[in-house]
């Protein structure tokens, strides 16, 4: 998820309660990180959304976490999560998700942090046409489009170079903004891109014919194109003002002699000739612009007097003898800025009564920014590049209430021209408490602008245009001639002051009813949350009863199987003594027979022993019967002799 976070401080009537900023794509997730202390989540938070305060989720004071998906018409629904750290994620978001987040204490309903979520929709690829039209063959005018935006800017880029921009706050069915081109001789951009995602689109020869020689007519392309060569300088310089260029010439490069050349062609304007060393200039050169306005110094420096826009381009010092440049330098060569015009524009825009459209206006200008500011703030701004009978930016307001300036700048000066009362009405307490109450951050007040880009194909619509500011700007004039005659009429004022003191006395009684209405309006509203915490109260009542019982149910249950498990341990103990009685009685019948055993190894020893002694008694009566024999033997030999 690509996000962008930023950090302001809240326009919040109440409390110094810092505000974060966050930017999403429309479809991907966002999570609102809390991290809360556990003396915060003892204490339980709400999360409440937009102006009307909708609660959405909370943490109870018993850490119980609740998601209201039906508040808010159910936008919500299906796409809220919340975690015991009191984070809360949105997912798959969407723009009517855009808006404020609040978390807040639910025992002292403190602020404990403000978000201002905003989503974008995905951006279109722009479009790319050509618009020339009516418009001459040697001019090429391309329009850059997109449809259904809002809160993006449209650029034009030559390389990395910004062209010119509008900027569309509100939302547009068509958007666009014009490039006039003599020739396609670079690579040209269009850029449509919010705070976190941009989208581009190449200009080709399909569209815009390319050059035949690589130097554009323009004199600021050709410029671009020498940016970084030779150690170039650039100097903007204000019409009227001299300007000088420095050289400072080695006694080795005066003996060689230099050159002075100006433009592209390279007309010879000024020279210190080999040599001889002698000073020259040549005014008539390049259409004799130059006449009676230029010095050149023996150290090698040009001074141009009374400098005019036709000035401006391309200086280039060359060694006479080797033609090797020694300095390049760029002019630039500003108009003197006028002073913005602001007028008030509702009626030609369209708007409601609510709302105060103001136009800031400069003519005959180029390669200037004019830009809308708040205070110090930038509200919005768009570039002039290429030169404009008229050029305008527009801002709407709900009121005025603080500070708002026009400024038209370029590169070395401005002009500012405050907004006033006169053109837009001043923010009553309760405009000032609805506006306070948006916490629009660093955009404050401000609902959008607009952008006009005027084109060059001679269209009725800028016809009409140009005809009204026109009419507008004689309209000042005149009222400016008129001031003295105003003075005199300053006690028929005074008579008007005194109506104007009596309506204001009714547009305070109306305030003032309008006052009950949101006091009454108020009174509800705390009845409503009364009524909620009633309503909370009675809910958490409840499900402590249906929490009790069901603790109950469950000691219940563990009792239970407690019972049953002694009864099984006692079953058990029963059964191991059973076998231990019957583990004694197997010993006892073991120990019988071995006994047993024992009776008989001892009879068998003593039959052992009784067949030794016989056969000990066989052996001495076999010794015996030997010894008779042997007697026998003896006595018959001497019966023989």
């Amino acid at each position: 998820m690509s996000d962008v976070i930023l950090f302001c401080l809240c326009l919040w009537s109440l409390s110094d309660v810092f505000c974060v900023s966050v930017s999403v794509t429309e479809g991907e997730s966002v999570t609102l990180s809390v991290n809360l202390t556990d003396h915060q989540r003892k204490h339980g938070i709400s999360w409440k959304f937009g102006a009307q305060g909708y609660l959405i989720a909370e943490i109870t004071r018993e850490s119980r976490i609740r998601i209201y998906e039906n508040q808010a018409n159910g936008r919500f629904r299906g796409r809220l999560k919340l975690d015991q750290t009191g984070s809360l994620t949105i997912t798959k978001t969407r723009i009517t998700h855009s808006g404020l987040y609040e978390v807040t204490n639910t025992n002292t309903n403190a602020k404990l942090k403000i978000f201002n979520i905003t989503v974008y929709d995905y951006l279109p690829v722009p479009v790319i046409t050509n618009s020339s039209g009516s418009s001459s063959g040697s001019k090429c005018v391309v329009l850059c489009s997109v449809m259904n935006v809002s809160h993006v800017s449209l650029s034009w880029y030559k390389g990395k170079s910004l062209l010119s921009s509008i900027s569309v706050s509100e939302h547009r069915d068509i958007s666009s903004i014009s490039l006039h081109l003599e020739c396609l001789d670079d690579s040209y951009t269009c850029v449509i891109n919010n705070s976190i995602t941009n989208q581009t689109q190449h200009l080709n020869t399909d569209v815009c014919h390319t050059c035949s020689v690589c130097l554009n007519k323009d004199i600021y392309t050709h410029l671009e194109q020498l940016e970084g060569v030779f150690g170039t300088e650039h100097m903007p310089v204000k019409e009227g003002d001299s300007v000088n260029l420095p050289v400072n010439l080695t006694d080795h490069q005066r003996k060689h002699g230099i050159s002075w050349k100006f433009g592209a062609r390279g007309y010879l304007i000024a020279e210190i000739t080999r040599g001889d060393g002698k000073v020259r200039t040549y005014e008539d050169q390049a259409d004799g612009r130059f006449s009676d306005r230029l010095t050149l110094d023996h150290t090698g420096s040009l001074i141009i007097t009374n400098i005019t826009a036709n000035d401006s381009g391309l200086y280039e010092v060359t060694n006479t003898s080797t033609n090797a440049k020694l300095n390049t330098f760029i002019i630039t060569v500003h108009a003197r800025l006028p002073v913005p015009v602001i007028t008030n524009s509702s009626s030609l825009e369209g708007s409601s009564s609510s709302k105060c459209v103001v136009l800031c206006s400069v003519m005959d200008v180029s390669h200037v920014s004019l830009s809308w500011y708040k205070g110090k703030s930038l509200l919005s701004s768009i570039s002039v590049s290429e030169h404009r009978d008229i050029s305008s930016i527009s801002l709407h307001l709900e009121c005025l209430d603080d500070s708002y300036t026009c400024v038209i700048n370029n590169s070395i000066t401005n002009q500012t021209q405050h907004l006033n009362t006169d053109v837009c009405h001043t923010c009553s307490v309760v405009d000032l408490l609805k506006l306070r109450s948006d916490c629009r951050c660093s955009v404050g007040v401000v609902r959008g602008f607009s952008c006009q880009e005027w084109t060059e194909d001679g269209s009725e619509q800028k016809k009409i245009e140009q005809k009204k500011m026109g009419s507008e700007q004689k309209k000042k004039s005149s009222e400016q001639k008129k001031k003295s005659s105003e003075q005199k009429k300053k006690s028929s004022e005074q008579k008007k002051m005194g109506s104007e003191q009596k309506k204001m006395g009714s547009e305070q009684k109306k305030k003032s009813s309008e006052q009950k209405k949101k006091s009454s309006e108020q009174k509800k509203k705390s009845s409503e949350q009364k009524k909620m915490g009633s309503d909370r109260r009675r809910w958490d009542r409840r499900w402590d009863q249906n929490r009790r019982r069901s603790e109950q149910k469950k000691m219940g249950s563990e009792q239970k199987k407690k019972s049953s498990e002694q009864k099984k341990k006692s079953s058990e103990q029963k059964k191991k003594s059973s076998e231990q009685k019957k583990m004694g009685s197997e010993q006892k019948k073991m120990g019988s027979e071995q006994k047993k055993k024992s009776s008989e190894q001892k009879k068998k020893s003593s039959e052992q022993k009784k067949k030794s002694s016989e056969q000990k008694k066989m052996g001495s009566e076999q010794k015996k019967m030997g010894s008779d024999q042997k007697k026998m033997g003896s006595d018959i030999q001497i019966t023989d002799q």
